[in-house]
């Protein structure tokens, strides 16, 4: 039963630090994207979505051999 209250300890803080990250991401990219480059600002579960691409891309072109 410990072991299971720690991966679902484990599993709630990497998607609060997931979602944390998508905020700033949010956040930032509503605040300068839509006045620079002019593309519409993005609701928080689209940049939440674009960490998770982005994240998955980079994971892939940067991987070890």
């Amino acid at each position: 039963m410990e072991k299971l209250f720690i991966i679902v300890g484990a599993i709630v803080l990497v998607a609060m630090g997931s979602a944390f990250g998508a905020w700033i991401f949010m956040l930032l990219w509503n605040w300068l994207i839509p006045d620079i480059v002019g593309l519409p600002e993005l609701s928080f579960l689209k940049a939440w979505g674009l960490c998770l691409l982005m994240g998955l891309i980079g994971s892939m072109v940067f991987k070890k051999n």
